[in-house]
């Protein structure tokens, strides 16, 4: 198992919306993040995450894990 989690995370922003990939190490998450998405409190914990430049777009509508594709050599 990774000790990273992935979200694609959905911005308001201007009107429209930003989608976002984010890749966060599991010590950074808050407990049960990942069982909680839907709600307020994650998606206020998630914005907090993201990049400042990301961050300063608008609030967070939504929050979705995504799943790293990895290869073996």
């Amino acid at each position: 198992m990774s000790d990273y989690t992935s979200f694609l995370v959905t911005i308001l922003y201007c009107g429209g919306l930003v989608q976002c990939a984010l890749r966060v190490h599991n010590d950074k998450l808050p407990n049960g993040i990942q069982y909680r998405l839907g709600h307020e409190d994650s998606k206020l914990a998630i914005h907090d995450l993201l990049p400042l430049h990301v961050r300063s777009c608008g609030p967070v509508v939504e929050v979705t894990t995504i799943f790293e594709c990895m290869t073996v050599e």
